[in-house]
């Protein structure tokens, strides 16, 4: 994939709305038509992209976890809504494929989003 280069993205969230029964057939590991758009949404979103900049088949879902964990202090109550409240929220690593114009835009933010390892990268 010449011009292409792949990123990993880390850390990015959306609410857990539902039962997992129900999340489970909205999520597949390495199938990107089945990415779903409010994923698709935060990942360009996380990117500074139009989402129609970035096709939906350049994400490959690579991690999917919950975290429970409560609310950061820093700032006044962090993810949560009101001080003390959890907030449930599905935790992904997404790896993305970009142009090589895009992929000058960003900058390697260790632990949040960095370049693909070569033996990670689609050949």
């Amino acid at each position: 994939m010449r011009g292409q280069h792949e990123w990993r993205l880390f850390g990015v969230e959306l609410p857990a709305v539902g039962t997992e029964e129900e999340e489970e057939g909205r999520f597949s590991y390495n199938d990107a038509p089945l990415v779903p758009p409010a994923l698709h949404e935060e990942v360009a979103r996380r990117l500074k992209l139009e989402p129609e900049a970035l096709p939906p088949e350049r994400l490959r879902l690579v991690r999917k976890s919950l975290d429970a964990r409560p609310p950061r202090r820093r700032g006044g109550g962090g993810r949560g809504g009101r001080s003390g409240e959890r907030e449930v929220r599905w935790s992904f690593v997404v790896d993305v494929t970009l142009t090589q114009e895009q992929s000058r835009r960003l900058k390697k933010q260790p632990g949040r989003l960095v370049p693909a390892a070569g033996e990670r990268a689609a050949r």
